[in-house]
Formats: structure tokens, C-alpha cells, sequence
């Protein structure tokens, strides 16, 4: 690179666009501490609690609620930065998706949420409102697996694109 491009080396990487980057002899470890430390300073929650599951049980949102408004312009910002968050903390992508989308209490339409990974390691966990409305739970479920194929044959061609060879075919498990 150094006989086409002027560069300089920096040294090695340890911060970028808010993730931190650790660096050992045989893994790679991201995070974002700092950043979501400021975030919860932000949302005027930095002297919270520790908790195992990132939102209450049975949590039901509907836009006729009773509960006090909140500045949008808040609001959407610490969505934002919950948005960024989940690249390195896949453990509140679906508290996340709920904030972004609701369950949809008033529409009846359903979450899919999938959790893709490459040997033990996640690589993708997309969650999104289904474009159709199931008449069932069972429904529902046929619509979230053939999201999570859709997601994983993408990224299986993808993956053979980057390497040269086809990936292995990917076993697809439901949490029905």
C-alpha cells in the first residue's frame, strides 16, 4: 500500500468512532463503555441501577397511553444512540427494537427478531417490524424464520463472495 498511497502508521487501532478497540495475541474485543456511559449521562440515567434484563417483563405500548409526554427531540437522540449501541452489545437489540417499533398493540403486527452466528460468534441481529400481519402466533413464527433465512442466505453469499468459497449450509433453529 505504502508504493501507491501516501500513508503513516499510527500505530495500533484502539479507538474508533466511539469503539473501543483491544487487541490481544489471538482476539479482538470491541466496546463501547465510554460511550454508553455518556449516554446514560445524557438520558439522566447515570446513576441507575444494574440490571439483568434491560427492560420490564410484560411491557405494553400503545399509543393511546396516559404517560406524560417526554421531549421527542430527546427521545429520538437516545434512540439514535441506542441504535449505535447495540453494535457492541447485542444483549438489548430487542429491548431496542421495542423502543423503535413498539409491539404493535394498535397495528397487531409482530416482531421478528433474529441472532445470526458465524461458529460461536454473532455476527448479525436485525430486528424489524413484519411487513404483514399474521392471523396467528404460529404465523408469526413462519414469518420470523423465513426473515432469519432471508438474513442468512444474504450473508452466506456475502461470506463466500469475501472468501472464494461457498460457506458450509447454515442450520436455522426456532425458539418455538
Amino acid at each position: 500500500m505504502a508504493a501507491c498511497f501516501r500513508k503513516s502508521d499510527l500505530g495500533a487501532l484502539s479507538y474508533y468512532l466511539g469503539i473501543e478497540v483491544r487487541q490481544g495475541t489471538e482476539e479482538l474485543t470491541l466496546g463501547q463503555s465510554a460511550y454508553a456511559s455518556k449516554l446514560l449521562e445524557r438520558s439522566g440515567m447515570a446513576e441507575c441501577k444494574l440490571c439483568v434484563t434491560p427492560m420490564e417483563e410484560q411491557l405494553k405500548l400503545t399509543k393511546a397511553s396516559t404517560v406524560a409526554k417526554v421531549d421527542a427531540t430527546l427521545f429520538r437522540s437516545i434512540v439514535d444512540g441506542l441504535c449505535y449501541l447495540v453494535h457492541t452489545r447485542p444483549d438489548i437489540v430487542f429491548a431496542m427494537g421495542y423502543v423503535n417499533m413498539v409491539e404493535d398493540i394498535d397495528g397487531r403486527r409482530s416482531t421478528s427478531g433474529v441472532l445470526v452466528f458465524l461458529g460461536s460468534t454473532p455476527i448479525s441481529w436485525p430486528s424489524l417490524k413484519q411487513k404483514v400481519m399474521a392471523l396467528s402466533t404460529c404465523d408469526a413464527e413462519y414469518v420470523a424464520v423465513a426473515t432469519a433465512a432471508c438474513q442468512v442466505v444474504w450473508l452466506r453469499r456475502l461470506l463466500g463472495e469475501l472468501i472464494g468459497v461457498e460457506a458450509h449450509p447454515p442450520a436455522l433453529m426456532v425458539d418455538n
